[in-house]
């Protein structure tokens, strides 16, 4: 049980780490959902941003149009609050994203 809030502002300091250990997992295929277009559209929609320090954050692939990310902001705050519960991370866990829509 968590019983200090954890702080989540969209910053590099707390987005950087989860976002490594989401995208070290979704690239080999290791995060699946259960086939909502939505879903597959957001994580299209999903680019990353670094900084001179190399930490990275989740970003937009275009600001300037209606591209949503909201689910995969999630999922990757999501992985990090189920990090921080554990206090260790076991590389062979498979993600299952469920939406009822």
């Amino acid at each position: 049980l968590i019983e200090e809030p954890i702080e989540v502002t969209p910053s590099y300091r707390h987005y950087s780490d989860p976002t490594k250990a989401f995208k070290a997992h979704v690239e080999p295929g290791q995060v699946h959902h259960q086939g909502p277009p939505l879903i597959r559209w957001m994580m299209e929609n999903l680019n990353v941003k670094e900084n001179n320090f190399l930490d990275i954050m989740p970003m937009k692939k275009d600001k300037k149009r209606k591209y949503k990310i909201d689910g995969c902001i999630s999922a990757i705050l999501a992985f990090k609050l189920a990090v921080i519960a554990r206090k260790e991370f076991h590389p062979n866990l498979k993600w299952v994203f469920s939406i009822n829509l």
